[in-house]
């Protein structure tokens, strides 16, 4: 199965990926691949030195290429875990 085999690298545990499995089979096609592009394509580096409130940043490199890989903008409210 194509679905079991893109997503199952994302939950840590194989034994819990049944219900995601589930949700996603039953989940609109369209709606996963805009979700997806959004995800992808979305850049918000140089718009977080206007975020004023604190927020959770989460930056995935994986496989990015090093342009991506660069270091977000620091502000009064980055953390770096």
């Amino acid at each position: 199965m194509q679905i079991r085999a893109a997503y199952s690298s994302m939950v840590g545990d194989p034994k819990r990926i049944e219900p995601f499995i589930e949700a996603i089979t039953r989940s609109d096609r369209q709606t996963i691949g805009d979700s997806i592009y959004e995800l992808i394509t979305t850049d918000l580096r140089d718009k977080m030195k206007h975020i004023k409130v604190p927020v959770l940043l989460v930056l995935a490199t994986a496989g990015s290429s090093s342009a991506t890989r660069r270091s977000p903008p620091t502000s009064p409210i980055t953390r770096s875990w």
